[in-house]
């Protein structure tokens, strides 16, 4: 599974025991987060996540989705993708660019524009224009 496609997964509310298993084995893959900062995050112990990486256990049924939607939420950040827009109509949710949405438009389903529900701050925003800024600014030579 490639980075996009596991922030691309679909994640419902209830997540059967082998696929819940597989997507976090697969987030913490992909992101290089230790098993201990998933454990500090969930209360729990390094040694639980390391049984529901193997299959051999799992949260239960309620708690699965919030699970998965933190690690897809790091792998986003990690791509680049720093905001989620869903669509008011369906189930329908996606990581995006906010910059590149910004310059070329938000995406659509249903005919409709889809909503904004998590973004960059305000002060991560005016930290990555300058930085754009900056690198497009001629270089100074000595």
């Amino acid at each position: 599974m490639t980075l996009d496609q596991f922030v691309a997964a679909k994640v419902g509310d209830v997540i059967a025991k082998e696929r819940f298993c597989l997507l976090v084995a697969e987030g913490i893959r992909l992101t290089g987060i230790s098993f201990a900062e998933v454990a500090h995050e969930f209360s729990t112990a390094p040694g639980t996540i390391g049984r529901w990486t193997s299959g051999a256990s799992a949260p239960a049924n309620a708690g699965r989705a919030r699970v998965v939607r933190f690690l897809q939420r790091r792998a986003a950040a990690s791509s680049g993708l720093d905001s989620q827009v869903e669509c008011q109509r369906c189930p329908r949710a996606e990581y995006v660019s906010f910059a590149h949405c910004l310059r070329n438009g938000w995406p659509v389903c249903h005919g409709e524009t889809m909503l904004l529900v998590r973004h960059p701050s305000p002060v991560e925003i005016q930290s990555a224009t300058a930085a754009a800024i900056k690198a497009q600014l001629p270089k100074a030579s000595d």
